[in-house]
């Protein structure tokens, strides 16, 4: 993994498990996740390999684990990622390099199209997700759909 300004992403694994439970259970955490807290039992199933179709990722900052991402795939060249950090977090420049790093792995993996789909009020993360590349390309009655433009350089991301 790149580990360039202290930020890197890690495959999720069992060890992950009490970590998880405890941020996915602070409302704070999941405020642009749902807003509500998870159960352990679904922490397990929708973060810990429970469904195929999602990757998940550890955000680390200088070694310190601190957020979530998830990717998940359409079809052969296509699919999405997620990002939540931990609200001390924010606003430190770890949130555009996390996803730039999971975006870069993706398409090296061949996709061709990721998408995002930040709350429309999360203007903090469409702004992250501008940072590096992503294009806003509509709205649903809550969320921006916005899309990876490979040929856009990131301007205010130091890589």
């Amino acid at each position: 993994m790149n580990t360039d300004c202290g930020t890197t992403i890690r495959p999720v694994d069992s060890s992950d498990y009490g970590l998880l439970v405890h941020w996915f259970g602070n409302k704070e955490f999941v405020e642009w996740w749902g807003g509500t807290p998870k159960s352990p039992a679904e922490v397990v199933e929708k973060y810990l390999g429970g469904r195929s179709s999602v990757h998940s990722f550890i955000v680390e900052h200088n070694g310190e684990p601190c957020g979530y991402m998830q990717s998940w795939k359409t079809n052969d060249w296509e699919g999405g990622i997620d990002i939540i950090l931990l609200p001390e977090k924010k606003g430190l420049g770890i949130g555009p390099r996390a996803i730039l790093r999971l975006t870069e792995q993706l398409r090296n993996q061949g996709w061709t199209r990721i998408i995002v789909d930040p709350q429309s009020q999360n203007l903090s993360a469409i702004r992250a997700c501008e940072k590096v590349g992503f294009q806003r390309e509509h709205h649903t009655d809550d969320r921006i759909i916005m899309v990876f433009d490979p040929d856009r350089t990131p301007k205010r991301v130091e890589l």
